[in-house]
């Protein structure tokens, strides 16, 4: 799943990831998302890539409310913010629910590793 409000990006990175054989659900509003794990589980969502800054809920807080419904999932936070990536989690209250955090700009590789290294740990 990605949740990224910025349409451009949206579609960007979806289109990456189906290029790679990802099957992707998108939106541009994570209390769409929020919506869509609520009403159907979405079991073959693993990994949600969702950007910091979104309207009505922070992707932290979508973080807290997606773990709560699906403790399983894995969630990875991206941001154009400066933070060293090492540091991620003392800058970011709250990141308990958040599995890693990836920089924006980021490459395809960049990208493609850190949702095939969070797939693999479900």
């Amino acid at each position: 799943m990605v949740v990224e409000d910025e349409p451009d990006l949206l579609m960007a990175i979806k289109t990456v990831l189906e290029r790679h054989g990802y099957g992707v659900h998108d939106f541009a509003d994570p209390v769409l998302a929020l919506n869509h794990i609520k009403e159907d589980a979405c079991n073959d969502c693993r990994v949600v890539l969702c950007d910091i800054k979104m309207p009505h809920l922070t992707g932290v807080e979508l973080a807290i409310h997606l773990k709560r419904i699906r403790p399983d999932l894995k969630f990875l936070l991206m941001s154009a913010m400066p933070v060293d990536t090492r540091q991620w989690r003392r800058v970011l209250p709250q990141s308990d629910n958040v599995d890693d955090f990836i920089p924006k700009p980021f490459t395809t590789a960049e990208l493609l590793g850190a949702v095939k290294k969070w797939e693999k740990s479900n």
